[in-house]
């Protein structure tokens, strides 16, 4: 079963299954688009509504993460650009107020980035803020210059590289630690054609074309569903963050509190046939994905 990163108590009131401890993160689709359409990603492949999530309903899933004082990760992000939201120093500023022990961080390809726009977003109460560059080690280098700007300006950053992120949850950090972290990502789009269809390139459950479509289940199970909830712009919950189309929705946070999602039958469904390594149900079943050995056992 997939340990759990996450020590924070719950009341008793809201304490989930014993089977299941609460998830450690959470990603929220503030938007529903991307400014890119990268090869590796199914961003841009099919119509997507420029939709922007209300803000209502994001203070109400904030506002659900703080009933269970929640201490984990929060992304105010998935299968978008972040920055092209604009209310989103606001929208971590509320996060920050409410659930002041979460980590909060962000991904960005760095398109709508500048100085500016970064001190809103510490100011704000950001923690972590990862900037990919997919175009070039030129493109690269100037997010890093950006970097060592902020860095060398505010004194309260501390300046990162490379892909593997020790701090991803910012388990035992300090809330108020501040990161930038540099992504050289140029090759990702030359190594997604040299290896289109070969088992070690992820299709985000059939979902990037010219990825290897499954002929079977994977006998594999998966941590996800144990370790991180997935809110689209609607306010549902999804199973997956390679779910772009909607197809496994889990639950309405505006009929359900998340904990009461979290602990439902569909999701137990789920858990259940992935600890048997079944993945034959919906999304699962042309999914690809493998875990490390560290986060599945």
């Amino acid at each position: 079963m997939y340990k759990s990163l996450c020590t924070q108590d719950l009341p008793a009131s809201v304490s989930t299954a014993a089977s299941t401890p609460i998830f450690t993160r959470i990603q929220i689709q503030t938007v529903s688009w991307c400014n890119r359409s990268c090869p590796f990603c199914p961003s841009g492949k099919f119509p997507v509504p420029k939709t922007f999530m209300a803000v209502e309903v994001y203070h109400r899933i904030i506002d659900q993460l703080a009933e269970i004082h929640f201490a984990g990760r929060i992304s105010p992000y998935m299968m978008n650009e972040s920055l092209l939201d604009r209310r989103l120093p606001e929208l971590i500023a509320y996060t920050r107020e409410h659930c002041p022990e979460s980590w909060i961080a962000l991904n960005t390809n760095g398109d709508k980035l500048n100085d500016a726009i970064a001190d809103s977003l510490f100011d704000a109460g950001l923690n972590s803020l990862d900037i990919n560059a997919y175009d070039s080690t030129k493109q690269y280098e100037k997010y890093v210059a950006l970097a060592k700007r902020l860095e060398n300006r505010r004194g309260d950053l501390t300046l990162r590289f490379g892909y593997s992120n020790p701090a991803f949850n910012g388990t035992n950090l300090a809330r108020s630690t501040k990161l930038v972290n540099c992504r050289n990502m140029a090759f990702w789009s030359s190594e997604f054609r040299a290896k289109r269809g070969t088992p070690d390139m992820q299709n985000r459950s059939g979902n990037v074309p010219g990825a290897r479509c499954l002929t079977s289940s994977l006998p594999l199970g998966c941590p996800r569903p144990f370790q991180q909830m997935y809110i689209n712009h609607r306010g549902e919950a999804l199973l997956c963050c390679n779910d772009w189309r909607f197809e496994v929705i889990m639950g309405d946070t505006a009929t359900s509190s998340l904990v009461e999602i979290w602990q439902n039958e569909k999701y137990q469904m789920y858990r259940d046939n992935l600890q048997r390594k079944n993945r034959d149900m919906k999304l699962c079943k042309s999914c690809d994905y493998q875990a490390e050995s560290s986060d599945w056992d």
